[in-house]
């Protein structure tokens, strides 16, 4: 058969699977058989989930290995043995025997997609009723993360009474699922929208002359700046942290952050001692900076005896030396 004969049988059977009774065929008819058609791919995958699941127990009350319902590698599948590998079996038996799929699968509610029905049974009855209120025919598993992410988004704690001549600063950026070798921070610590970080009041607490260190990444660069301008700085320069091992990203092998640079009205070193730009230092869990960084602004800008203090780090974590004031959560108390 010729590429026209074949490519005109697909058009006439296109043509015939579109046809829906007698008569005039209006737009709604149309609409239900897509329904219909959608809500069809539900019920194979729940129908294959259950039958993968009943197999299974079969095979073990019958005693018999259940790897050979599974096709070798380069081996033609035939009708003895299951269309996909054990992995995907696995995952179809978790789905048959999540009960709270089923009852959602009642109520015409479920996503037509075998993987995002196995993110949703993986999840924990504290985790499922966050997400259970926006189980829709059309929710993927990003939608899952964003929906867990949202509802544990963190929020600042209110910043120390004082004002500061130095702010050191590593905010919890938001990465979503989208930036490869920068997250997804979420699974870390709670994280804040950068519209949140601008309007956390960082002006109120900061003196007329003042340096500003802030953290950003490559994909965070453009929203580091808009913080810069947002708390009351004008950006001067920056650092980069060369973290010796690597994340593959989208366009590169990533391994550095950026620590920017910027000041409000005059507020130039007090020594003239310059550091390297590049500073490489081995990087261990995950976004903690190293100590050498707030070593290296001390020196910069000194601090005042005690009990004067005069410097505050934003979003700290762990303990601090007492000549800094500390925010955040993670700061020891």
């Amino acid at each position: 058969m010729s590429k026209t004969d074949q490519l005109r049988e697909m058009r006439e059977a296109q043509a015939k699977s579109m046809e829906i009774g007698k008569g005039p065929v209006m737009a709604e008819d149309h609409v239900r058989e897509a329904w219909g058609a959608w809500q069809d791919t539900v019920d194979g995958i729940m129908r294959a989930a259950r039958h993968t699941q009943a197999a299974f127990d079969a095979a073990k009350e019958e005693g018999i290995e259940w790897q050979t319902f599974f096709a070798a590698k380069g081996e033609r599948v035939e009708g003895e043995h299951f269309p996909f590998g054990d992995s995907t079996a696995r995952m179809l038996r978790t789905i048959a025997t999540d009960s709270r799929l089923v009852e959602c699968y009642h109520g015409n509610a479920l996503p037509p997609a075998w993987r995002t029905l196995y993110k949703l049974s993986t999840l924990d009855d504290e985790e499922w009723e966050k997400v259970e209120p926006h189980i829709s025919p059309d929710m993927e598993r990003r939608d899952i993360t964003r929906l867990l992410r949202d509802g544990d988004r963190g929020e600042a704690p209110p910043l120390p009474k004082g004002i500061y001549r130095v702010v050191y600063a590593d905010p919890p950026w938001s990465y979503g699922q989208s930036v490869e070798g920068y997250g997804p921070a979420e699974f870390h610590y709670p994280t804040m929208d950068t519209e949140d970080i601008c309007e956390m009041g960082v002006r109120e607490i900061v003196a007329d002359d003042a340096a500003l260190f802030l953290w950003t990444t490559s994909p965070k660069l453009r929203e580091g700046l808009a913080v810069v301008d947002a708390w009351g700085f004008s950006y001067k320069a920056s650092f980069v942290w060369d973290k010796v091992r690597h994340n593959y990203g989208h366009y590169n092998s990533v391994r550095h952050e950026f620590l920017l640079v910027a000041t409000r009205g005059s507020c130039t070193p007090d020594r003239p001692k310059l550091y390297d730009s590049v500073v490489s230092e081995e990087r261990t869990e995950h976004s903690r900076k190293p100590r050498l960084f707030r070593e290296m602004i001390d020196d910069l800008y000194s601090p005042p005896d005690l009990p004067s203090v005069d410097r505050v780090e934003l979003f700290a974590r762990g303990e601090l030396p007492e000549h800094w004031h500390g925010h955040g959560d993670e700061v020891a108390a």
